[in-house]
């Protein structure tokens, strides 16, 4: 029946997109922490397992204070920043952001499926270079607001 079809016809992923991009102008105003927190609730749904995965044993670290409340940030927001512009065929084979949504998506549960380990390490690793960098810059810069002050932290 038609109604059945039209479902799949429409992206999964662009509804939560303009409020994640009002969230990124809102992110001054909401605080670091709250926007990262909804931004989380808006697209949870739509990440793959494997990333759910990693954000909940983060949320664990966190909690056993294994991790600092910047550093946790730091890394969700990596996360998400990669998955985000994977989603969204940004760094998809194929770069064509009209069918990210599904091109990427399946040949990351392609890629997944033959190298899981490697791919999950390549994941972590990437998480932990950019919440390096993001960690001394966006997170100090937000509170701060003075991004000369937050690199010489970071250099510190």
């Amino acid at each position: 029946s038609p109604a059945l079809v039209s479902p799949p016809v429409t992206p999964a992923l662009p509804c939560p997109l303009p409020r994640l991009r009002d969230l990124e102008r809102d992110e001054e105003n909401l605080g670091e922490k709250e926007s990262v927190q909804e931004k989380l609730s808006l697209i949870h749904g739509f990440l793959q397992a494997e990333v759910q995965l990693q954000l909940s044993e983060l949320e664990a670290k966190l909690r056993c204070e294994e991790l600092s409340e910047e550093r946790y940030l730091a890394k969700v927001k990596a996360l998400l920043h990669q998955e985000l512009s994977a989603e969204n065929g940004a760094g998809g084979p194929n770069g064509s952001p009209g069918n990210g949504a599904y091109g990427s998506d399946e040949d990351s549960e392609r890629a997944g499926a033959d190298g899981d380990e490697d791919g999950a390490m390549e994941l972590e690793e990437a998480a932990a270079v950019s919440s390096s960098s993001s960690s001394c810059c966006s997170g100090a810069a937000a509170r701060a607001r003075k991004p000369r002050r937050s690199r010489s932290n970071g250099d510190a």
